[in-house]
């Protein structure tokens, strides 16, 4: 009886052990394909935004020289608007319902 019992526990552990994998992969796997889409959103709008400078520049007449100032100016604000956005969402993200 006694041997059953832990045959019978060791495959209780093993199919929890399963199914702890498999969560764990499906969500890794998730994870995975939602960095890629946000990787991939994230290419889009760097082009758009990179455009958009282009055309500011060009519209306001900057010489070429000085054109690189305002892509650092311009990639400083948006760092600083992203990183407000990471927290926010961090946060919210968090929070237990």
């Amino acid at each position: 009886m006694k041997k059953r019992f832990r045959k019978s526990k060791v495959l209780s552990t093993a199919k929890n052990l399963e199914q702890e994998f498999r969560k764990g992969f499906r969500t890794h796997i998730a994870t995975a394909i939602t960095a890629g889409f946000a990787f991939l959103i994230a290419l889009v709008w760097r082009d758009a935004i990179q455009e958009g400078i282009n055309a500011f520049i060009v519209n306001m007449g900057i010489q070429i020289q000085q054109a690189y100032l305002y892509k650092i100016y311009s990639a400083i604000l948006i760092t600083i608007v992203c990183v407000m956005a990471l927290v926010l969402f961090s946060k919210w993200g968090a929070k237990k319902s």
